[in-house]
C-alpha cells in the first residue's frame, strides 16, 4: 500500500564465522574473519546474553577483531552478527562518537571520539583534525591551495596585499615567487623555493634587491645578504663574515658605538672595547704582522685567573699531546716541565749537524736581527669606520749592499708597503760555537734545536735555540760513566764529562738526574736528563 515519507532502507544480517577462535578464560581478541567500521554494526551473543557495544566489547586492528572487556571463559558460546548497510530511517541521531565509516574497504572513515576535536582518516592513515577554530594535517599530511592567477592580489586589510610575482626581471619577483607587500608596492618580502632551497628576498617600488636570507639544505647553513654580496653565512661548525672579495668591517657593540669586537676588513686588525677600534679609545687591540700579536693601551696583555682551586691555570699542548703545563699551588707558580732557552748564531752563520744535548760556548759577538717597518696612517672609509695609525712589521734578512734606514718595498698578508730597514734592539744575546776547550767557562748550555719555523727569513739567518736553564738533556762522552748527582763540565769536544768536585762552579753546566740514556749517537756519545746551571 502507499505510504508517506522516505522509503525503507534495506539491510544484511551475516553471522561471522569464529569457529577458528578458542576460548580459554585468557585470551580477550579474537578475530572476525572480516572487517566492520564500528563495534555498532556488530550484535554479540555471550552464552545467550548480549554485549553491549564499547561497554562489554571493541573492534581492534582497524576493525578485523573484537576484543572483549572481559576474558570469555573455556568452553564459552560466542555468536557474532555483522548488520551491514542502513535499516531504518535516516541516520539522524547522535553517534556518540562512534567511528563513521565512508568507503567500502573501511579504511576512510571520521571519528569524534575525542571531546570537540574531528579525526579524518584516509586509506588507514590519520591525515586530519579539526579543533576549535583550528584545522590541521597531522605529519606527514600536506595542505595543497590553488595556484593564484597571474598578479591575482588579495587584501589582507590595514593596505596589505599577497599576490603572485609578475614578470618583473627582479630576481626577487621571479614567476615562482609569493609577493607580501603595502598598498605602494614598498618595503615587499618575496618568498620563492627551489629544490633544496629557499629564498626570502626584500625589495622596494622599484624591484630593487635590497637584501636576502637564503636556507641551503644540502649545505646545511644559512646566507644573510645585501646588494648581491654574501655578508653572513651560519651553518655546520662555521660562521663567515663577508664571503666576497670587498673589504668590510665585523662590529659587535653593545654600549652606544663602543665595540665589543671590532674586526677592520681593510688593516687586518681586531679591537676589543674600543670606539669602533679607533686608536684613541682604551681597550686591547690584535694586530697581525708576520706573528698574531696583542697590544694594550696599559696594563697586563693577557690575565689568566683560576677562580676555583690550585691546580693548571695554562696547557700547552702539541698534537693534541700535553707538553707542558703553567700551575699554582699556594702562592706558587710552577712551570712544567720547565726548559729555559736562549737564541744564539754560530759567527759564520752556518747550519751544520749538531746532536742533541752538544755543549755550547758562548763568543763575543752579538746576534742581530733586522725588520721591514712601514708607517700606515689612520684612515676613514666611506661608512665612517676608522682604521688607527699602525705600523707593519715583518722579520727580514738585511740583503748584501743595504743597510739600517735604507728604503724597503715588502709584502705582508698580501698587500704591498713601503717602509724601511731597522735592526731589532738586543743586548743579551750573543752568538756561539760548539764547546771546544775542556773546563769551559763560556759555557753557554747545550744545543736545543734549529729555528726553522719563521719563513719569513727565508732560510738567510739560522738561528738555534741553546738549553741553559730548566729540565733538559745533556751530552756525555763515551768515555764517561756519571752517576745521579754527578756536575758536568765541558769535555772540549762538544761533550761533558764529569766535574772533578762537588762544588757548584762558573764551568758547571749540570747536574745529573737519571742516568736513562735517552738517547745514543753515532760516536756513542749519548744523553741523560739533567738540570741545566747555565743561566
Amino acid at each position: 500500500m502507499a505510504y508517506i515519507g522516505q522509503g525503507i532502507k534495506g539491510g544484511t544480517f551475516s553471522v561471522l564465522d569464529t569457529s577458528g577462535n578458542t576460548y580459554n578464560g585468557s585470551n580477550v581478541t579474537f578475530n572476525l574473519g572480516t572487517q566492520v567500521g564500528s563495534p555498532a554494526q556488530l550484535l554479540v551473543s555471550h552464552d545467550g546474553v548480549i554485549q553491549k557495544p564499547v561497554t562489554d566489547y571493541t573492534i581492534a586492528t582497524g576493525g578485523t577483531q573484537i576484543t572483549f572487556t572481559t576474558a570469555p571463559a573455556s568452553g564459552a558460546s560466542i555468536f557474532i552478527t555483522e548488520i551491514s548497510g542502513a535499516v531504518g530511517a535516516p541516520m539522524n541521531r547522535d553517534i556518540n562518537g562512534d567511528e563513521l565509516i565512508l568507503d567500502a574497504d573501511a579504511d576512510t572513515s571520521i571519528t569524534a571520539d575525542t571531546d570537540d576535536q574531528i579525526d579524518v582518516r584516509i586509506a588507514g592513515a590519520d591525515d586530519f583534525q579539526f579543533t576549535a577554530n583550528t584545522f590541521t594535517a597531522q605529519s606527514g599530511s600536506t595542505i595543497t591551495t590553488p595556484t593564484l592567477g597571474v598578479i591575482t592580489t588579495k587584501d589582507l586589510g590595514i593596505g596589505v596585499h599577497i599576490r603572485e610575482a609578475d614578470s618583473s626581471a627582479s630576481a626577487a619577483d621571479n614567476a615562482d615567487a609569493l609577493v607580501i607587500e603595502n598598498s605602494a608596492s614598498v618595503g615587499m618580502s618575496i618568498l620563492s623555493g627551489t629544490s633544496n632551497s629557499g629564498n626570502i628576498f626584500f625589495g622596494d617600488s622599484d624591484n630593487n634587491d635590497d637584501g636576502f636570507i637564503t636556507y641551503e639544505h644540502n649545505n646545511e647553513r644559512m646566507i644573510f645578504g645585501a646588494g648581491g654580496n654574501h655578508t653572513l653565512q651560519v651553518g655546520g661548525a662555521e660562521v663567515v663574515v663577508n664571503n666576497d672579495s670587498d673589504d668590510v668591517n665585523f662590529i659587535v657593540e653593545s654600549n652606544g658605538n663602543t665595540a665589543m669586537l671590532y674586526v677592520d676588513g681593510g688593516s687586518d686588525f681586531v679591537a676589543i672595547g674600543k670606539n669602533n677600534g679607533t686608536a684613541s679609545t682604551v681597550g686591547n687591540y690584535f694586530s697581525p704582522t708576520s706573528e698574531n700579536h696583542m697590544t694594550v693601551a696599559a696594563g697586563p696583555c693577557m690575565i689568566f685567573n683560576r677562580q676555583s682551586d690550585d691546580g693548571t691555570i695554562v696547557s700547552l699542548k702539541q698534537g693534541n699531546s700535553q707538553e707542558g703545563t703553567i700551575a699554582v699551588s699556594g702562592s706558587t707558580v710552577s712551570y712544567n716541565t720547565f726548559c729555559g732557552a736562549h737564541w744564539s748564531r754560530l759567527a759564520d752563520n752556518s747550519k751544520p749537524t749538531i746532536l742533541r744535548g752538544t755543549v755550547m760556548e758562548s763568543v763575543a759577538t752579538m746576534c742581530d736581527w733586522y725588520q721591514a717597518v712601514a708607517d700606515v696612517a689612520e684612515s676613514t672609509d666611506d661608512e665612517g669606520n676608522v682604521t688607527p695609525a699602525h705600523k707593519v712589521i715583518e722579520d727580514i734578512a738585511l740583503p748584501d749592499g743595504k743597510s739600517v734606514g735604507d728604503a724597503v718595498t715588502f709584502t705582508s698578508k698580501g698587500k704591498e708597503y713601503t717602509g724601511k730597514y731597522i735592526k731589532e734592539d738586543n743586548e743579551q744575546l750573543p752568538m756561539c760555537k760548539i764547546s771546544d776547550t775542556a773546563d769551559s767557562k763560556s759555557v753557554y748550555g747545550v744545543f736545543l734545536t734549529w729555528d726553522d719555523t719563521d719563513d719569513g727569513l727565508d732560510g738567510d739567518v739560522n738561528d738555534m735555540r741553546v738549553a741553559s736553564l730548566g729540565a733538559f738533556v745533556v751530552r756525555i762522552h763515551k768515555d764517561q760513566t756519571v752517576a745521579i748527582g754527578d756536575y758536568l763540565v765541558s769535555n772540549g769536544d762538544g761533550t761533558a764529562k764529569k766535574q772533578a768536585d762537588d762544588i757548584l762552579r762558573s764551568n758547571t753546566i749540570a747536574k745529573v738526574t737519571s742516568t736513562t740514556k735517552t738517547h745514543t749517537h753515532a760516536d756513542d756519545s749519548y744523553c741523560v736528563p739533567c738540570t741545566l746551571h747555565c743561566g
